[in-house]
């Protein structure tokens, strides 16, 4: 489905930029407009991932892959999204 807002250019452009909250937003307004649409849904995931966020991009991953069992990078972003989960709570474990 086309993009005539050209949210997608802009969510790209946020992101290029280290600006990750604005470009999460957008990714997540295009995610809910076009629930159909797999590349917002993996912005978000990318973002949610670069903002430390790994819990909430593994829940985002894993509603992905329920919704679009076929796709393969939805799967690959919710591997990425585990081991960041995963190093994450091992470096919580060395502050504690």
């Amino acid at each position: 489905m086309a993009d005539p807002d050209g949210i997608t250019q802009k969510a790209l452009a946020a992101e290029s930029q280290g600006d990750l909250e604005r470009a999460l937003i957008l990714w997540q307004n295009l995610a809910a407009e076009r629930p159909n649409m797999a590349s917002a849904h993996i912005g978000v995931i990318r973002c949610l991932l670069g903002l430390n966020k790994p819990h909430d991009a593994l829940e985002k991953a894993r509603a992905l892959c329920a919704q679009r069992p076929d796709l393969a990078p939805s799967h690959r972003w919710r591997a990425r999204a585990a081991n960041a989960l995963k190093d994450h709570r091992e470096a919580a474990k060395s502050w504690s």
